[in-house]
């Protein structure tokens, strides 16, 4: 087994490209059920593509990290 390391621009063409093909943290929230902010299916739409991501880069929680 090897690992890969990628070095995406973030927010670039690539990086989000690159995150609709896994699940991360908050998607993985939403699918189990435990999200106030999405549901799975939400989460399934846009993985397939179906619906473009939401954009919260101007919320404070994103921003504060």
């Amino acid at each position: 087994m090897s690992l890969e390391i990628l070095r995406l621009e973030h927010n670039s063409p690539e990086w989000y490209a690159f995150r609709r093909t896994g699940i991360g943290a908050s998607d993985a929230a939403a699918i189990c059920g435990f999200s106030h902010f999405k549901s799975n299916m939400d989460v399934w739409e846009e993985k397939v593509g179906i619906t473009p991501p939401v954009d919260i880069s101007d919320k404070p929680q994103v921003q504060y990290g």
